[in-house]
């Protein structure tokens, strides 16, 4: 439960008035499972909207977790996304230029 406090100041010394409850807002989602939070089940999501940047990835590839394989630009800022585990690389399903959106597809997993 949240409060809202409104002070008011009587003679110099603050005073808080009796404080009202409210209704606490709804919970938000949790972000799902994975070493950074954006892994799919059979591929790598994109974590934000944006515009591909670099493709350090190719089909067939093997990749340990932790390595970039892709970089994308949103608001004028470049966000390395990477592998979050170790796997064998299928289609890469984006190239340089592709505008992208938030939990879009950008590579399977074989």
């Amino acid at each position: 439960v949240s409060y809202d406090v409104d002070v008011e100041s009587q003679g110099g010394a603050p005073v808080a008035a009796a404080p009202v409850a409210r209704a606490a807002a709804p919970a938000t989602k949790a972000a799902p499972a994975g070493a950074e939070g954006f892994a799919a089940g059979d591929g790598l999501k994109a974590p934000l909207g944006g515009t591909i940047h670099e493709v350090l990835c190719k089909p067939g590839m093997s990749v340990k977790r932790g390595d970039t394989l892709f970089v994308i630009e949103a608001m004028k800022m470049h966000t390395k996304l990477a592998a979050d585990k170790d796997a064998n690389l299928g289609d890469v399903l984006v190239k340089v230029g592709d505008n992208i959106k938030i939990a879009q597809l950008l590579v399977r997993y074989v």
